[in-house]
This record gives structure tokens, C-alpha cells and sequence, in this order.
């Protein structure tokens, strides 16, 4: 029996040692997506491909049908800007739209001119055309913080072991709960800087039009809009029936002001705060804008603070380990008074066997 704890032992130790790695393999596949759009396929040429592919932020498991690059397993990339948004060329007239977070299935057919067959043809005909190359594809999009959240979860119960033996005091509720709290905190703050860097590349507004009013949240270029008012009958042409749609844009531009809102007119509005009551389009408006930074600054107040908790923790044990007093680190060794002579803190005194007595609780 110890011989199959040691053996479990070691393999615990191992899986969170290969499950780290591919939490920082996936991290490192983050940051460079927003830089490098890369893809694996295996494909036959002008037929059918499987194609693993990640940029933005995002890794997609595709089925196409057809496939104009080279056959057989390829690996390719090219070097996209931070604010193009890849999504728009690859998944054309897709069956739903990718979402804020782009979880889930779709599909849909993409369509490609072939201009080197056709080169006196100075004007793109209309998809209905046959001589486009059509291709039907479906496909499975994940973030990337996925995989990087579910391979950190082998590492941080091994963490948490680890400081449960050094910690003496690591089952305490109020440090169990500041732990579990820390760590909601600090999943929301990566998906709050994955939001950020999205919004500079694909904006997002959920919108519900109906019975003259109209409501609207937006996540634009590093802020959240809420908008509600009532509206001229001329202003909408299109009504979503009271419930809300998702409406995904083009968020690419170098101006602050570029998009559906105006630009800032001074140093609160520069911030991301922002507040309006009139629009040509509305008889009754009032429009909110909110940055994300305030609630991605809030996300790190708990990280930071068990950070703070366990290098206390931490070294009032080394001080224990050592002989000193917990409270200020004085030596203690010989000293039967049960007192810190230094700060005054209790303390055990030193027993006969010579054993070096520690600051109490």
C-alpha cells in the first residue's frame, strides 16, 4: 500500500507538471494569435479538408469542402494586424452569429473568385454565379482560454496541496474562501482582457427594437454601451419583434471616434465615461458608456491580496522553521521567558531538550 501512494504520488506530480505546460502552451498560442494567423489541414487538392486553425484569440475545428491551397497535412500562417478580423473573410454568410465569447457550432458556404481563370473580367459577378468556387463548410470555435483554464486546474490542486503542508493553518475557512474567491476573480479578469482585445477587432451589440422603443448593449473598442429610447417611426425599418438579436460589426479603424458613437470631446470621455440624452433618431434617449478597465482593475484587488496572505503565511512558517519569532524574525533560541524581548509577542518557551521556541498565534 505506501508503495502504491508513492507510485499515485508521482504520477500526480507528473500529470500537473505536463497539464502546467500545456496551460502555458495555450497561453503562449494566445498572445500569438493576435498577431499570426495559423492553420493545420490535412486536405486533398479541390476537395476536402480538416482544418485546425487559430487567430484572434481563437481555435476552430473546420470541415470544408473545398480546398484551393496545396494537399496533404500542411502548416500555414501569415501575419495579421490587430485590427483585422479574420472571422469575416473565412466564415462567410454563416447559420448564427460567432457570439461574444465564440462558443459553439455553425456553418455556411464561402465563396471564391477565381481571377487568375478569368483575368478580363473587371467586375466581380454576384454569388449566384457558377464559375465561383463554393465552399460548404461547418465548424466548432473555442476560445482559447478554454483549454488554458481546464489544463490549470491539475496544477492548482496541486498547488493547494503543497501550501496545505506548508501553511499549518491553509484549512482555515476564511483563507479557503479568499482562495476560491481569488481565483473566480482571476478567471474573470482573463476573460475581461480577452473581451478587451476583442473589442478592438469585432464589435458586438445585442439589440431589441419593437413596439417604438428600442434597447441596445454594445461592447465597442474597450467600453460597454447601454442604450434605451423611444424612437421615430422612420427611424428603424427593420424590427427584431421585441427580442434581442446579436449584430456583430467591423470594429477596425485607427481613430478613437471610429464606429457607431461619436468621439471624445474631453479628458472624461478620453477615460471611457460617457453620457447622452439626445439623438436625431429618438423623441426620448439616454445612452451610458462605461470603460472596461475599472472592472478589470477590480478583478486583480483579490489575486493581489492572496498573494499578499500566503507570503505572510509564508514566512511566519520559515521563521517558525528557524527559531524565531513569527512576528518580527528576533532569534529565540534559549529564551524560557515565553516573550519576544524584541516586539513582546508570546512565544513557546524553549523546552530542556534545547529545541528553539516560536512566536504563538
Amino acid at each position: 500500500m505506501p508503495g502504491f501512494l508513492k507510485m499515485r504520488s508521482k504520477l500526480f506530480k507528473l500529470a500537473s507538471a505536463v497539464s502546467l505546460v500545456l496551460c502555458l502552451g495555450f497561453f503562449a498560442l494566445l498572445v500569438r494569435s493576435w498577431f499570426v494567423e495559423e492553420h493545420l489541414a490535412q486536405a486533398t487538392n479541390s476537395g476536402p479538408a480538416w482544418v485546425v486553425r487559430s487567430f484572434h484569440g481563437r481555435i476552430t475545428f473546420e470541415h470544408r469542402s473545398f480546398w484551393d491551397a496545396q494537399g496533404g497535412f500542411t502548416w500555414g500562417r501569415r501575419r495579421v494586424g490587430f485590427h483585422e478580423n479574420p472571422a469575416l473573410a473565412l466564415y462567410q454568410s454563416p447559420t448564427r452569429d460567432y457570439g461574444l465569447f465564440d462558443v459553439g457550432f455553425f456553418s455556411g458556404t464561402a465563396y471564391t473568385w477565381p481571377g487568375h481563370l478569368y483575368p478580363t473580367v473587371a467586375r466581380l459577378p454576384a454569388t449566384t454565379d457558377p464559375r465561383y468556387w463554393r465552399d460548404n463548410y461547418s465548424a466548432m470555435l473555442i476560445p482559447d482560454l478554454l483549454p488554458m483554464v481546464v489544463f490549470a486546474i491539475v496544477p492548482l490542486i496541486y498547488l493547494r496541496r503543497r501550501l496545505g503542508k506548508a501553511f499549518p493553518n491553509a484549512g482555515d475557512s476564511r483563507r479557503g474562501t479568499l482562495t476560491i474567491l481569488a481565483g473566480i476573480s482571476l478567471l474573470l479578469l482573463l476573460c475581461l482582457t480577452d473581451l478587451w482585445l476583442r473589442s478592438y477587432t469585432c464589435g458586438d451589440i445585442w439589440l431589441r427594437v419593437g413596439d417604438g422603443h428600442a434597447s441596445e448593449f454594445a461592447v465597442y473598442r474597450n467600453q460597454v454601451h447601454l442604450s434605451h429610447g423611444a424612437y421615430h417611426p422612420s427611424a428603424f425599418r427593420n424590427e427584431t419583434g421585441g427580442v434581442w438579436r446579436h449584430v456583430p460589426f467591423s470594429a477596425a479603424g485607427s481613430g478613437s471616434g471610429s464606429g457607431p458613437w461619436p468621439p471624445p470631446a474631453n479628458f472624461v470621455e478620453r477615460a471611457g465615461f460617457a453620457y447622452q440624452t439626445s439623438h436625431p433618431w429618438f423623441s426620448r434617449f439616454l445612452h451610458i458608456s462605461l470603460p472596461l478597465w475599472p472592472l478589470w482593475l477590480l478583478c486583480t484587488v483579490l489575486p493581489i491580496r492572496w498573494l499578499l496572505v500566503k507570503r505572510r503565511l509564508r514566512r511566519r512558517y520559515i521563521r517558525r522553521l528557524r527559531g524565531q519569532c513569527q512576528s518580527c524574525g528576533y532569534d529565540l533560541t534559549d529564551n524560557t521567558s515565553g516573550v519576544c524581548p524584541e516586539c513582546g509577542a508570546a512565544c513557546k518557551a524553549a523546552d530542556p531538550a534545547g529545541v528553539s521556541p516560536a512566536a504563538g498565534n
